[in-house]
């Protein structure tokens, strides 16, 4: 294709752009950032939360008007003005998330533009997420959230498991472009030694129900009452108190109270530094669409332990297991592998090795970059609707 794109004008959209965005926040850091330092567009520009924690980096532009809630007024009022004068400054839109009530706020968007239209859900069409507040979530699919499936151009799914679930919504297969997450440049500085670290389970993600950290506490129970192995569990990440406040006495009862420590949230640039402080990472998650810590982790050499509900499944490395989400499947798993008999899954048809540096941000942002001028090539402007 034949095309400058230095001359156009990218839009990203996302609700979860803030400190607590969680994954989504990562990935559209990162992806903004990459995009900016290219050089190969005349703006890239991020429509976020406004909640005063944004700011301009990489010379990307963050715009922090979007809404906080139903009653900010002002937040809505800013958005509407920003999409219907400034809308038509941009060439390609790409939405980041799903739910948020803000998507309502953005429909005229789509709507109006919706062949240069890149829409990204990230995880959370997943059965088993849209299963939590299922009666919000219906009322939301209805009002908005279809469209942006229906109607965008392009669908990004971060793993082949998400791409299947997509197209079980509604028929879009010919619209899904799978591309992977990626992972921080500092990730790929040499770590720490295996000799140097605690022999510990580290989780760093969300503290919410679909992680399935209760069954990890089960299993830490089993490990000491059955097998004589006392191991500590320390998580990092932010959640419900009432939520975690169940887990604190869940492990009390189970009498491995000073085996789990909640250790709170850290800052983005201390997350090497974590990782390498411990031998053992684990996931359990009931159900992931990517799971970039997963990636995060083996690139700082942890022995990563996830379940066969995340798409690391389909992926094999000397470091990587893989076990079931049951509390049993877990202990079993983790105490072959502290006395050195696991066994590792080796590559098949179905089974990929894994390997670090295809999640680098250089290559990823190269997908994104095919994918829009696929976009802009096929639009004429003005770009209304069809």
């Amino acid at each position: 294709m034949n095309i400058s794109i230095d001359k156009y004008r990218i839009l990203h959209i996302a609700p979860a752009y803030h400190s607590r965005g969680g994954g989504i926040y990562e990935v559209v850091e990162n992806l903004s950032s990459i995009q900016s330092d290219q050089k190969r567009y005349e703006a890239i520009d991020i429509l976020g939360l406004g909640v005063g924690d944004n700011g301009n980096s990489h010379g990307k532009k963050v715009i922090p008007i979007l809404p906080k809630n139903c009653l900010d007024l002002f937040g809505i009022v800013s958005t509407l003005w920003f999409i219907f004068k400034k809308g038509s400054h941009y060439q390609v839109f790409h939405f980041h998330g799903a739910w948020s009530f803000q998507f309502l706020l953005t429909l005229p968007l789509l709507l109006r533009f919706r062949r240069a239209c890149v829409y990204q859900p990230h995880g959370l069409l997943d059965p088993v997420r849209v299963r939590k507040s299922w009666v919000l979530k219906k009322i939301a699919w209805i009002l908005f959230q279809h469209f942006y499936i229906r109607l965008s151009k392009e669908i990004i799914a971060c793993s082949f498991k998400e791409s299947e679930e997509l197209a079980a919504l509604v028929p879009c297969l010919d619209r899904i472009s799978i591309i992977p997450n990626g992972i921080s440049p500092e990730f790929f500085n040499k770590s720490k030694s295996k000799e140097l670290r605690e022999n510990k389970l580290l989780f760093l993600s969300q503290i919410i129900p679909v992680k399935n950290i209760e069954s990890v506490i089960i299993a830490l129970s089993i490990l000491k009452f059955k097998y004589s192995v006392n191991i500590c569990l320390d998580l990092y990440g932010y959640g419900d108190k009432r939520y975690i406040s169940k887990l604190t006495n869940l492990s009390k009862k189970l009498g491995i109270g000073d085996n789990v420590i909640f250790k709170g949230i850290i800052d983005r640039q201390d997350r090497c530094d974590i990782y390498d402080r411990y031998k053992y990472f684990i996931l359990p998650s009931l159900s992931e669409n990517f799971a970039i810590v997963v990636v995060e982790a083996l690139s700082r050499g942890c022995i990563v332990l996830t379940s066969n509900q995340t798409p690391w499944r389909n992926f094999w490395d000397d470091h990587l297991l893989i076990t079931e989400v049951s509390a049993l499947s877990i202990a079993e798993t983790l105490y072959l592998s502290l006395k050195g008999r696991c066994t590792i899954q080796k590559g098949s048809e179905d089974i990929k090795k894994f390997n670090v540096d295809e999640y680098k941000w250089e290559c990823i942002e190269l997908s994104f970059l095919r994918i829009y001028q696929k976009i802009i090539d096929n639009t004429r402007f003005p770009m209304y609707a069809d």
